[in-house]
């Protein structure tokens, strides 16, 4: 039968959560507080509460750097460009395909001839320019309003 190592003293715990929120590993902040990584790995592999113990630190570290970043507006760009490149990267297309329900427009055209929004047309393809319209609307209106929190108006 396999030893489970003796857990970290909880003086040992308040380091390894500070060195964790801090930006170290976990077997950086293991040495830096004198508990063993082999026996913290030990208990990664089976003590929920050392996980989540860990996960919570390194949450607590991103959610701090992403503070930092955010409050400045360049940092903020760079961070949308990184994590949505499709919407904010510099490559992105600025006239994006439309997701427009082609059902709903078949069933407005056969049903009255109607729009999503109940505007009244001659053919499925005026449907799907006023649809495809609204959407680039809505796209440029998300586009402002976010332009507008990174200027700071």
């Amino acid at each position: 039968m396999e030893k489970i190592p003796k857990l970290p003293s909880s003086e040992q715990m308040i380091a390894l959560g500070g060195y964790l929120t801090d930006g170290m590993t976990v077997e950086e902040s293991c040495l830096l507080c004198g508990y063993p990584f082999e026996a913290m790995r030990t208990h990664l592999e089976r003590s929920a509460s050392i996980i989540e113990f860990v996960k919570k630190k390194q949450v607590q570290l991103k959610h701090t750097l992403l503070k930092t970043v955010v409050s400045d507006p360049r940092k903020a760009e760079w961070l949308l460009e990184t994590l949505h490149p499709n919407e904010f990267g510099r490559g992105r297309d600025l006239n994006p395909p439309t997701s427009v329900n082609v059902l709903a427009l078949i069933m407005g055209v056969i049903q009255n001839r109607r729009t999503l929004s109940g505007e009244i047309v001659e053919s499925a393809d005026e449907i799907v320019k006023i649809e495809n319209d609204k959407q680039k609307r809505n796209a440029k209106e998300i586009e402002y309003s976010i332009a507008s929190v990174l200027d700071g108006r």
